[in-house]
């Protein structure tokens, strides 16, 4: 991932503009992104497959993807 964040920050824009136009344009949009390692430890041992959800607590807690995408600052929805 970081290599293509690199390559993507060393593009010039007619290059840019290449690969937007084909089915590697969405990776332009990639970006780093840092993650605490004790958050998402947390959040895997609380996950709940069977209801779909993170048992925060004593509530049971849904993420949408858009929440996921506003976390990660990945897409939540494609071209």
């Amino acid at each position: 991932m970081d290599r293509v964040v690199n390559l993507n920050k060393r593009m010039i824009e007619y290059q840019r503009e290449a690969v937007m136009g084909t089915v590697l344009g969405p990776i332009l949009k990639y970006c780093t992104f840092e993650m605490e390692r004790n958050l998402a430890l947390a959040l895997l041992k609380a996950w709940v497959p069977r209801r779909k959800a993170f048992r925060l607590g004593n509530r049971l807690v849904l993420f949408s993807v858009f929440d996921v995408a506003l976390m990660t600052g990945l897409a939540a929805v494609g071209p």
